[in-house]
């Protein structure tokens, strides 16, 4: 199908703006020195383990869905979106904040199928003509930072009102047309093809899941031992305390949560090994 095999309009435009936004950093020499230490930093030491662990999972993930006749070719771009937007999100969201507020595995699920995001499927399915893509974009980027600025100002929050209008005005004209398109050539979109267009977030989110939870206990093991290591520096105990706390908490977020606490941190100093195994099974509860 065609307009799932191509890039379409809108990501052209898309790709037009991001290339002229980079040229217009890099003429500039401050922001483009500082371009280069961003870059330099995202590409460095542990992320970069991050980086390559992460594309080798999802890589993985989409071999094994191709082995079970899921996943195609065609659905390359598509993955790579996900990944870039969605998968990345979801991943240094869940790594960052405590289980509860991170990762909820029905919340996920309702996120990728509620009715928005069949909305939002509808309209990225579509495009319209190049030049209005391309007036578009900026248009929008106007209108949504225009109104994210207003609301920082008490004074402007009637600005701030209506350029939230014209947001609500410009996303309701997309989808109309989106899906008068789609109605009006029903036979070109209402194929196999576009469910699973359609179900490929979904099932990628479920299967990336497994990683996140991976990504989560690894960076709160880190935080933990890393805290351990300022206040102890004997070796043999430091390794003794650790086990002891892999033990306690093995694969529950939760008590690693509890334990990040900084007074329940403080409450491992200076204690025999016996003392910490008690002082973890009560925080641990």
């Amino acid at each position: 199908m065609e307009i799932l095999n191509i890039i379409n309009n809108r990501e052209i435009s898309l790709l037009t703006c991001l290339v002229v936004f980079i040229a217009f950093c890099l003429s500039i020499k401050n922001i483009r020195s500082s371009l280069v230490q961003v870059f330099k930093t995202f590409f460095s030491g542990q992320l970069l383990f991050w980086h390559i662990g992460t594309g080798s999972y999802i890589s993985f993930l989409a071999v094994l869905l191709a082995q079970i006749g899921f996943w195609r070719p065609w659905m390359l771009k598509d993955t790579i979106l996900w990944a870039l937007v969605s998968g990345l999100a979801l991943l240094f969201r869940y790594a960052q904040t405590s289980q509860k507020e991170a990762l909820n595995f029905k919340n996920v699920l309702i996120d990728n199928i509620k009715i928005i995001a069949l909305f939002e499927f509808v309209v990225n399915l579509t495009s319209f003509n190049l030049w209005i893509e391309i007036l578009l974009l900026p248009l929008i980027l106007f209108v949504t930072l225009m109104s994210e600025v207003a609301k920082l100002n008490e004074k402007h929050r009637q600005v701030g009102k209506f350029f939230e209008w014209v947001q609500s005005a410009v996303g309701i004209t997309i989808l109309y047309f989106s899906i008068q398109e789609v109605v009006s050539n029903s036979k070109q979109y209402w194929t196999t093809e576009t469910a699973s267009s359609f179900m490929l977030p979904i099932v990628m989110t479920v299967g990336f899941l497994p990683f996140v939870v991976f990504a989560g206990l690894y960076s709160r093991y880190e935080l933990v031992f890393v805290r351990i290591n300022f206040w102890n520096e004997d070796p043999e105990q430091l390794r003794k305390i650790k086990w002891v706390i892999l033990k306690k908490c093995r694969f529950n977020l939760n008590k690693l949560d509890k334990l990040l606490n900084p007074s329940n941190l403080n409450a491992l100093k200076f204690k025999t090994i016996e003392e910490i195994e008690s002082v973890v099974d009560k925080v641990a509860k």
